[in-house]
Formats: structure tokens, sequence, C-alpha cells
């Protein structure tokens, strides 16, 4: 038995080791596609963002720390008409040609948390950024030449969170903003979304009520792309609080009706016949919540055939990062160890899932000169955990039959099914906090 608690406080320094040198369980959250480039496609996750040239036949990867995202941070990413990337992270405006050398290039972004980045949805070189900066003015700013220079649309607003940016688009002049004027010694935290009927010149607020103390911010998810006045949105609520909200808006943003509740809501996909689909993570399948706990129902892959008014379950199965629709299929991103793939697409409307990318198949880095920002902060040294171990685990090889044991590619880290909790520790979402 002394030998078996020997192993097991050895797999637990080696994943303590690892989480602390890359923070995050490895998930994909958000595909990225260029304008029109089909075969130029970005895959934000926890460990860094991976691009493929070729489709996603083929993907690399740039750390975390070469595009200035800390490790706590859940940075929001978008391709360029001229192949550039951009990213908002609590450092500013970030921007890179060729994934290789990054830049602020808005000194009026350098410094600020930089929330949401999203592409004008008939322009291709124009963008919109949110800034989201506590206890300071925030504003959404624009760019119309492919994120170089920006612009707030209209004055800042103090004090006020922002989270989200969504654009109409069958009417691009029609914006909405969500987030919360953060609690104060006289009053709550109070959400709200805003709404623009001119660009985002001007602004009028929406008021929202809170059904419980533990929900904390709105997230809008999406805008019908045919009825600009429909709208989709997350009430985010405090880690295991209980299932959140996917509210809907058939009035511009004027009242919400509540439509489904998952355990935790992570994107929602309008498909270009109608179909909302929507998706829900398993926090319980990378190690968080109670320990021993049963994974959670509510989750998975959902679709509506009426608009977004009722939903029914299609997987049950999948914890669901991210949605997107391209070449005529459903993409997914799910647990890349429970799942079998971190991103995925599908020809049968989410019954079954073509791998597009396992995370033990990248490349490995993308290929920069030895100078550049990329090639020299994720560079490998002895005193790093090998990425390529943290991606390689495989959960259920963790134990022995004598019940002890920490097997994983390469003599990485492993045992993440036995030693989940742990994780937990230091995975966090990019959530406004303490205001």
């Amino acid at each position: 038995m002394r030998s078996c608690r020997l192993v097991v406080c050895a797999c637990l320094l080696s994943i303590a080791s690892s989480a602390a040198a890359h923070g995050r369980f490895p998930e994909a959250q958000q595909l990225v596609e260029h304008p029109s480039d089909p075969e130029m496609l970005g895959l934000s996750t926890t460990f860094g963002f991976v691009v493929s040239r070729d489709g996603g036949e083929s993907w690399r990867w740039i750390c975390r720390l070469a595009t200035g995202a800390g490790a706590t941070e859940d940075p929001v990413f978008a391709i360029a008409a001229d192949g550039s990337l951009l990213g908002g992270v609590f450092g500013g405006l970030v921007r890179s040609p060729d994934g290789c050398l990054w830049d602020r290039p808005e000194p009026a972004l350098t410094g600020r948390v930089v929330y949401d980045v999203v592409r004008h949805p008939t322009q291709p070189q124009t963008f919109f950024a949110l800034t989201s900066d506590g206890g300071q003015a925030n504003a959404l700013f624009r760019s119309d030449d492919d994120g170089i220079h920006w612009s707030p649309t209209s004055e800042p607003i103090a004090p006020i969170l922002f989270e989200r940016v969504r654009i109409a688009p069958s009417d691009p002049r029609i914006i909405y903003l969500s987030g919360a004027y953060p609690r104060t010694a006289s009053s709550p935290r109070r959400p709200f979304v805003h709404r623009s009927r001119d660009g985002g010149s001007t602004w009028e607020a929406l008021p929202f009520d809170f059904r419980s103390e533990d929900e904390r911010n709105l997230r809008l998810l999406a805008v019908d792309p045919a009825r600009p006045e429909v709208l989709f949105m997350r009430v985010v609520k405090d880690p295991g609080a209980g299932p959140e909200r996917l509210v809907r808006s058939e009035d511009a943003g004027a009242t919400w009706e509540t439509v489904l509740e998952l355990a935790e809501l992570t994107d929602l996909l309008v498909g270009p016949d109608g179909v909302v689909w929507v998706g829900g993570k398993n926090r319980a399948a990378v190690g968080e919540g109670d320990a021993g706990a049963p994974p959670s129902s509510l989750h998975g892959l959902w679709r509506s055939d009426d608009g977004g008014n009722t939903f029914r379950e299609v997987r049950g199965d999948l914890s669901v990062g991210c949605l997107a629709w391209r070449a005529g299929a459903l993409w997914a991103c799910a647990d890349n160890y429970r799942d079998g793939f971190a991103l995925g697409r599908s020809m049968d409307e989410g019954a079954t899932f073509e791998p597009v990318l396992r995370f033990e198949e990248l490349a490995g880095p993308v290929e920069c000169p030895p100078t550049s920002d990329t090639a020299v902060q994720c560079a490998m040294t002895p005193g790093d955990a090998d990425i390529y171990a943290d991606l390689h685990v495989e959960p259920s090889s963790a134990t022995s039959s004598s019940g002890c044991g920490c097997r994983g590619a390469g003599d990485g880290p492993a045992a993440f099914t036995t030693l989940l909790p742990l994780l937990a520790l230091w995975r966090r979402e990019r959530r406004h906090g303490g205001v």
C-alpha cells in the first residue's frame, strides 16, 4: 500500500509541475476561419493557438506566451483578410502577419483588456474589438484596415464591464453589446444589453434581470442571420452553481425568454437552413466540480428546428466547446481525450463526427525564424514540461489493475482520470471576478 501511495504522489507531483507550467487542461475553445481562403483555419485552445493552412489536414502550435495571453485567459482570435492573426488579450490587441512576429499595433488598446474581437459580416477588412477594464471607461473600437489602426465608435462608458459584441449579419448597422455594471457599495451587480442601430455611434441601454444571486454576467452568443431582432444569449453563472440559462429575444433585446438550461453553455450556431445548434461542456469530464460526482447530463449537442423556441438532445455523450458551420458540415470542438477528437466535423447533422484534429497529431510548433517572437517565446527548455507529453495523455489508462500507476505517452504526465480534481486548481475560465 505504501508503494502505491508513493506512485500516486509521484503522479501528483508530475501533473502539478505540468499544470503549473502550462496552466490549463488541454481544451479546444474556438474555431476561426479566413474570410476567403478555406485552407486557412485557426483553433484557440487552453494551451495556445493552433493553425492549419491546408484545410485542417495538418496543424501547428503557437504557445500562449507568444500571443501575449496569460495562463488564466481565454483569448478570442480572428483571421484578417490579409491572413494576419488578431487576438484580444488582457494586455491589449495583438496582431501577427505570419504567426511568428507579434505586435500591439494600436496604442489606444495597448495595456487594455480586450475581451472580444469580431469581423464585420460583409466587409472582410473591418473588425470590432471590445475593451473591458475594471475601473476604467470601456468602449467598442473599430478597424477598417485588417486590425492595424483602431478608433472608438462612440464615447467610452465607465464603470462598465463589456462581455461580448455581436453584429446582425442581415443589417450590420445593428450591433449588440452585453455585460454588467460592477457591484458598488450602494448597488448590486447589474446586467445589461446595449443596442445600436447606427453602427455603434449611439446606444440604447436595455435592462435585464438576473434570476438568482449566482448569475454573474451576460454573454451574447448570436444574432439570427436573417432576423436582426432575434438574439441568443448565455446567462453566465458562478462555477459549480448549477445549470446556466440560454435566453432568446424576439424583439431586439427588449424582452427575453429562457429556452434551455445546460450545465455550462459554450456556443450557439444558427445554420444556413435555420437550424439552431447549442453546445455544452461536461465539466466532470475534465475534472471540475465535485470529486467523484457523476457526469452531468446537461451538456452535449442540442438542436432546435423551430428557430430556437424548443430544443432536443442530439449527442449527450459529447463535451462541446465550440460550434461552426463550414463547407456544408457541422464542426465542433470536443474533449480530445474522452470524445476522441479536439475538433471534428459531421456530415449527418451531429449523429457522428469525423476527427479533424486530435492534439496528439499536432505537427509541432509553427515554423518560424529562430529570432522571431514565437520561436523565442515558445522554445522548449529543460525546465519546462514537454507540451507533447501533456497532450498525449491517455486518461483511460491512468491506473493499473492494482489501483496505482501513472502512464502517458513519452513518460510524460498522466493519470488525468484519477487526479482530475488536482487540475481543477489551475483551470479557470476567463471571467470577470470579484466585481
